[in-house]
């Protein structure tokens, strides 16, 4: 079974106009967004049947308004793209869901952080 999360994750995003930084290295200005995504396989007795991600992702600005934007971008992102099946040739055949656990919102020396952890779950 071939991991699709990341990808998926990825190009959602991009598709609603938010550009993931891969590393906070590759930062220089705000706003920004930044995710952790872990991955589980879940196995039976014929293999792997499920790939459970664990992820974080943060909006981060100087400006309140933006790092909310950003946040609902994110969440419009991943609403609308890991709900169901997907067509297309990579993803045939395939099926993804995602659940928001919790968010949370913090502010330090004037830079806001919003902080969201999903459940991603990706099915053959």
């Amino acid at each position: 079974m071939t991991e699709y999360l990341h990808d998926k994750l990825v190009g959602a995003l991009r598709a609603h106009a938010v550009n993931p930084a891969l590393s906070e290295d590759e930062i220089d200005r705000y706003p920004y967004v930044t995710f952790e995504l872990p991955v589980e396989y879940r196995y039976d007795k014929d293999g792997a049947y499920k790939i459970v991600g664990s992820l974080t992702i943060r909006s981060v600005s100087d400006d309140i308004d933006e790092a909310e934007a950003f946040s609902a971008s994110i969440q419009a992102a991943i609403a609308e793209d890991f709900a169901g099946a997907v067509e297309g040739e990579a993803y045939e055949g395939v099926r993804f869901t995602a659940r928001l656990l919790d968010s949370r919102e913090d502010c330090m020396d004037g830079v806001w952080v919003i902080e969201l952890d999903y459940t991603l779950n990706q099915y053959k």
